[in-house]
């Protein structure tokens, strides 16, 4: 019981008995056949379901693990971050979205800013969180009234944390005016570049000395951004968890793609019109990858994305009819078709000689 949940014994007769022997082999088989059915199905609900490519990767690292330790186990985690990492500019990403809601929504309060924020990065994560294998349904509980997750989500978002603090930082550092003001106007001073110049207006005047004044702070506000994170990431888990017990009764992935595309819509709807959102260096509908694929309406996704939320027949040509950023209302006569080389065609050239 140490290596095996469960096991069961069949007995098969040494001979002469060809009735009986038949009868358990039978059984046997039948014992076999429900057990792997069985085990493929608790893999899929544990989101632990390999392909095969996937799966000679972990025996490969298991293999390598165990050949050099014994007493620690084997973590399918850790060689699923290495095999997908988690994007390196995914900070970058957020301060991007985070610049350009200031820049259109004109918002003087920069906690506005990041609590809107925090609904689509959560559900980003969640998607990320995909491509990580373990369970991913957890049960929710309070310590000292904070809100704290187990399971897969916990484990993984504290590798998120650092991309977390560097967009916050970098959008007070870099983004973020000062607060003073007077009769001589506004100071547009960012944190970074206040001292020693002081207080200055649009027009490039010092209207006073003194040092950068705020209320935003990433020292004040960090705490509160991770207790919204991680309170959505839990919140929209259930919500999913919720959609796969009215479904089929387990998660296999198509609960967040489809819990996603609900929770973008919502985010820009409530900042106004998709359109205002467009980005020629951030995917705006994961914040994961650099967009690559121009849709009708201006705005450009990611190839995961153009995978995830496209439509195909042979993984070759994805359509789409609408843009996943604002489906509703809209509808494109002639689809948006986005074409991909098979996965293992290389350089081909055609060569016509006479």
């Amino acid at each position: 019981m140490c290596y095996y949940s469960s096991f069961r014994v069949v007995r098969i007769p040494e001979g002469g008995r060809y009735g009986r022997m038949r009868d358990q082999i039978d059984k046997l088989h039948r014992t076999i056949t429900d057990r792997c059915h069985q085990s493929f199905m608790d893999k899929q609900r544990a989101r632990m379901l390999s392909n095969a490519d996937q799966l000679n990767t972990y025996i490969q690292c298991a293999f390598d693990h165990f050949a050099r330790r014994l007493e620690r186990p084997f973590d399918f985690v850790e060689v699923s971050l290495k095999n997908h990492p988690i994007p390196r500019d995914l900070g970058g990403h957020i301060l991007q979205l985070a610049i350009a809601i200031q820049r259109q929504c004109g918002v003087e309060n920069g906690a506005w800013i990041f609590e809107r924020l925090s609904t689509m990065v959560a559900s980003c994560v969640l998607l990320d969180c995909r491509k990580r294998p373990g369970k991913i349904i957890v049960p929710q509980f309070k310590v000292d009234n904070m809100l704290t997750l187990t399971g897969l989500p916990k484990d993984l978002i504290k590798n998120y944390q650092t991309f977390f603090d560097g967009a916050l930082q970098e959008f007070c550092d870099m983004h973020w005016p000062c607060d003073f003001k007077n009769n001589k106007g506004q100071c547009i001073n960012v944190s970074s570049r206040h001292n020693p110049k002081g207080h200055q207006n649009r027009a490039g005047k010092i209207i006073a000395a003194g040092t950068y004044e705020s209320k935003f702070r990433p020292d004040r506000f960090r705490d509160k951004w991770h207790e919204l994170l991680v309170k959505h990431v839990h919140k929209f888990q259930n919500e999913a968890r919720d959609m796969a017990q009215k479904g089929r009764g387990g998660l296999d992935g198509g609960e967040y793609l489809q819990l996603h595309l609900q929770k973008i819509v919502e985010f820009y709807q409530s900042l106004g019109p998709a359109t205002k959102f467009i980005s020629h260096s951030t995917c705006f509908c994961c914040l994961m990858q650099v967009p690559e694929h121009p849709l009708q309406c201006g705005h450009i996704i990611c190839t995961a994305c153009v995978k995830n939320f496209g439509t195909t027949q042979d993984n070759l040509v994805y359509h789409f009819l609408s843009c996943p950023l604002h489906p509703e209302g809209q509808g494109w006569e002639q689809p948006t078709s986005i074409k991909f080389k098979p996965s293992f065609a290389g350089s081909r050239i055609l060569c016509l000689d006479g």
